[in-house]
């Protein structure tokens, strides 16, 4: 299976979006899939780092491209590499946007933290702890899969195994009054 992540991040804006993809990735490739990242060029060092020491193939797009301009990269991108899901993490990626990629009858998969927009895709992830089934009333197309709240908290693996007590134990050492 091939994966195709389209997702943002730099210094600047954050990392919080190809950090919790790169975690959804890693465990995708121990299942044998192949993962793809294709992401704006706002920090190539710094996402280059996070992701070519996992292996991860990743498609740098001009950072000055239009949205229209990013589509249709990105549509080349999935038809050349055959992605069959596609993964969307990018508050520049709209439903016009998401309404042209679930065109190439993929499965779309998006992960979301705004519930700002009407999401096309097959599977809408929010793992906010706020996140609820009434954010996305006439929000998603009608056989969307919504994954919500902290139960479908994409973490990294250093994460996953902690015992409760052993987190808060972490953060009486690290965490100090300024």
């Amino acid at each position: 299976m091939k994966i195709l992540f389209r997702a943002d991040g730099s210094s600047k804006i954050g990392t919080g979006h190809i950090m919790r993809c790169l975690a959804l990735a890693k465990y995708f490739a121990r299942e044998n899939a192949e993962c793809i990242f294709v992401i704006k060029d706002y920090d190539s060092r710094l996402t280059s780092k996070l992701l070519g020491q996992e292996g991860i193939e990743t498609i740098l797009l001009d950072k000055n491209m239009s949205i229209e301009q990013d589509l249709y990269a990105t549509k080349q991108h999935i038809n050349e590499r055959g992605a069959g899901v596609v993964i969307t993490d990018s508050y520049a990626v709209d439903t016009d946007y998401l309404n042209e990629l679930k065109r190439l009858k993929i499965l779309l998969i998006s992960i979301d933290d705004l519930a700002d927009r009407f999401f096309p895709s097959d599977i809408v992830l929010n793992q906010n702890i706020n996140a609820n089934v009434g954010l996305y009333q006439n929000r998603v197309s009608e056989n969307c899969r919504l994954l919500l709240g902290p139960k479908f908290a994409l973490l990294r693996e250093e994460f996953t195994g902690l015992e409760p007590k052993k987190i808060e134990a972490f953060f009486r050492l690290q965490v100090k009054n300024i």
